[in-house]
């Protein structure tokens, strides 16, 4: 037997296909859920959850001179409204509650609507003396306002006197409410029994108001 050369005939090296190992992500846990998976079992969490206004009674009323509140127990508070935030104090406003947990969100339930205060006036009578052929009488007027709401003077708000429908003269109360002005008024009007009237107009917190007075010869 006869034995020639041999020749090994080798191919490229190639390495075995890798293999991957896959796991499945685990998701993220908050921190909560962190410590409830550390909680005892057959133990229970509670949550702070933020206020709800659920009703407002009475839902309208003036504006006063303070604010305060008090809480009656969990479900309930008794508030006094405060002043109006603005000159125009009429209208709507949002009441919210806030406590640790957060602020209530706004919403109809929770809505309260300044109302205009009522107003007052008291004339002060006038007595007077009219002589023969006199065509005209000079009248000293005088009345207070007063806010019959918050039960105070409302001062620097103008006051118009008239005597039927002839206007008399205009003041601006004091600090007290008073109002005082005075002019001349025919004859005839004072003898038809006309008599005096006082009048406020109105502002944007209060009603307007109107009252007669008396007029007395002397």
């Amino acid at each position: 037997m006869t034995s020639g050369p041999f020749h090994e005939r080798r191919g490229p090296c190639r390495r075995p296909p890798a293999t991957a190992l896959l796991r499945p992500a685990r998701p993220r846990r908050r921190r909560a859920d962190r410590r409830a998976a550390h909680r005892p079992a057959g133990s229970y969490a509670y949550q702070r959850l933020a206020p709800t206004v659920t009703a407002l009674t009475p839902d309208r009323g003036p504006a006063g001179p303070a604010a305060s509140f008090t809480v009656d127990d969990d479900g309930r508070i008794t508030a006094t409204a405060p002043a109006a935030p603005a000159a125009s104090a009429a209208g709507p406003v949002d009441i919210t509650v806030t406590t640790p947990s957060g602020t209530s969100t706004t919403g109809p339930a929770g809505r309260y609507a300044y109302t205009r205060g009522t107003t007052q006036l008291a004339p002060d009578p006038v007595l007077l003396s009219i002589g023969p052929g006199q065509l005209g009488v000079h009248l000293g007027l005088s009345v207070v306002l007063t806010d019959a709401t918050a039960h105070r003077p409302v001062p620097g708000v103008a006051v118009t006197f008239k005597v039927g429908s002839t206007a008399v003269c205009t003041a601006t109360t004091r600090a007290d409410g008073t109002a005082a002005c005075s002019g001349l008024v025919p004859v005839v009007s004072v003898l038809l029994g006309l008599g005096c009237t006082a009048a406020y107009s109105s502002s944007p917190s209060l009603e307007p108001t109107a009252a007669a007075g008396l007029l007395r010869q002397g």
